[in-house]
């Protein structure tokens, strides 16, 4: 781009009309802008031939620089996803709100329901369009009204890719600070620990699915819970998507418990549902997704990161 624009000052300094305001304006007013070109080209060669070598150079300097813009300022693509989970306000207050910041564009409030007999707890859901990958951070109102919350409480950031699960909760305070937390990161390791067929070794499989590595705890349904919480994980009585549902034996008619991994869960009227995908349902070794309701009390649940 320097050779082309040095090249024409040097090829405009060779013609003195050419380099000079006045006279261009003089040859605009008498004949005209393409007027005066047709007169310069009628002219003498070696004006001529500077026309020419002037009229190219611009072509290639305009192509020059839309190439040159193209290539520093093309915009990234923005893509349409969905940003969902379940977020809690661990000091007792009502959630009021939940607002979704995105650093590639599409920063919003989300759709948000409070769980029956828990105003402390509610789900969340935003469409967006935004570019990716993209820095999402929730912020969540906790107390007060829902035009006037008394904490403004942030996750940090975390990328995503695309569409994902988010789940916070949050230590609360006034005003507006970093006080939510992302699930915790516990052990884990390289391989699926648990007895093939069983409900165990399915729900270790799906959280390597979900997650890139096996579950770091050991023993039978029952104990999943206390047995991940002791690994570092972190575990909620309250449903969550993303995560593994423990249940205990009164919940279902095994004497050991069960798990499953929890896809979704939806609430209807004062029951909460949860769609949930294990093994060994009614054969050992089988795969089953369908729903089951949430039976407070009885189930607890593991989120992944």
């Amino acid at each position: 781009a320097n050779r082309i624009v040095s090249a024409s000052k040097e090829l405009a300094g060779t013609d003195a009309c050419a380099a000079t305001r006045g006279c261009q304006r003089h040859l605009n007013g008498r004949f005209g802008p393409k007027a005066w070109m047709g007169q310069l080209t009628r002219s003498t060669p070696a004006v001529r031939r500077n026309v020419k070598r002037m009229r190219f150079l611009a072509l290639v300097g305009t192509a020059a620089a839309t190439i040159a813009v193209g290539f520093w300022a093309a915009p990234a693509s923005a893509a349409t996803i969905s940003v969902s989970g379940t977020v809690s306000c661990d000091g007792g207050n009502a959630v009021v709100g939940v607002w979704i910041q995105s650093s590639g564009g599409g920063s919003g409030f989300a759709a948000w329901t409070r769980l029956p007999n828990r105003v402390n707890v509610a789900s969340y859901s935003k469409t967006l369009s935004t570019a990716l990958p993209t820095n999402i951070s929730l912020h969540v109102g906790c107390g007060g009204t829902s035009s006037s919350w008394w904490g403004d409480n942030w996750t940090p950031n975390k990328a995503i890719g695309g569409s994902a699960t988010l789940n916070a909760r949050c230590s609360e305070g006034p005003g507006t600070a970093v006080r939510c937390a992302w699930p915790a990161t516990g052990a884990s390791r390289s391989y699926n620990g648990f007895a093939g067929g069983y409900c165990t070794w399915g729900a270790a499989e799906k959280w390597k699915q979900n997650t890139g590595a096996y579950p770091g705890w050991n023993g039978d349904a029952m104990y999943w819970d206390t047995n991940a919480r002791s690994a570092g994980w972190t575990v909620v009585s309250t449903p969550r998507a993303r995560a593994v549902v423990v249940m205990e034996p009164g919940a279902t008619t095994s004497s050991v418990g069960h798990v499953a991994w929890v896809n979704s869960y939806r609430i209807s009227g004062s029951t909460i549902y949860l769609n949930i995908t294990d093994m060994n349902r009614y054969s050992l070794g089988v795969w089953s997704t369908y729903e089951r309701v949430y039976q407070p009390g009885q189930m607890s649940f593991i989120m992944a990161p």
